[in-house]
């Protein structure tokens, strides 16, 4: 899975919600980007405020149960913004690309998904060790204790889906081009926003939605 971001604090700040996504597309589109995808079923997360103030504060529940990098950089920014307008904070060259390709090797490496990999795997060792328990009472008798400590780790569960109040649309093109085209229209003229589009094939993509959609 790959996943491609920018927010309104980027170097192009002063665009809109709408211009955003059209530099997305054209992100989308450009061959000289490096640890580019090479498939195009897509999750696009964001959200948008006419106030820095409100864009941070959507942007609160989210960091707080999937915390990504640029949600959290662009909350940062907006608190900035919206606290020291004199004062506002600088990232990046004049020079330099904001709008990049990141290769994510795991996708485990996003905590609400690492937490429900854990809660599923003690949720199969859960079942193979209720097969593996004998049914001779001596047995029984004797491994009541362990069990009994055993059950309770396996409920101490830390996977907790949230209503995250930022929006997520699950996306299908064939190729880049046609996710481009999708997403080039979308946006609004409200001058702080953040824009991340997750990238890879659709069992990445599902397992990621039953996460934040």
């Amino acid at each position: 899975m790959h996943c491609i971001s920018h927010h309104s604090y980027a170097p192009s700040s002063g665009a809109t919600s709408a211009q955003g996504f059209l530099s997305l597309s054209h992100g989308l589109n450009d061959l000289s980007r490096s640890q580019r995808p090479e498939q195009f079923n897509a999750l696009l997360v964001y959200t948008s405020s006419k106030h820095a103030e409100k864009l941070a504060s959507n942007l609160t529940a989210i960091n707080a149960y999937c915390p990504l990098p640029v949600f959290l950089e662009a909350a940062r920014f907006a608190v900035s913004w919206s606290t020291l307008e004199s004062d506002k904070m600088q990232c990046g060259l004049a020079c330099s690309q904001s709008l990049e390709w990141r290769h994510i090797a795991d996708e485990r490496a996003l905590l609400p998904l690492a937490q429900q990999y854990h809660d599923m795997g003690l949720s199969q060792v859960n079942d193979v060790g209720k097969n593996l328990i004998s049914d001779i009472d001596g047995a029984l008798a004797e491994l009541e204790s362990l069990k009994t400590a055993r059950d309770e780790r396996l409920t101490q569960f830390t996977f907790t889906p949230l209503n995250h109040g930022v929006n997520v649309e699950q996306l299908s093109a064939a190729s880049a081009r046609g996710l481009a085209e999708q997403i080039k229209a979308r946006g609004d003229n409200n001058p702080h926003w953040v824009q991340c589009l997750f990238v890879g094939d659709e069992n990445e993509l599902s397992q990621l939605m039953s996460v934040l959609g």
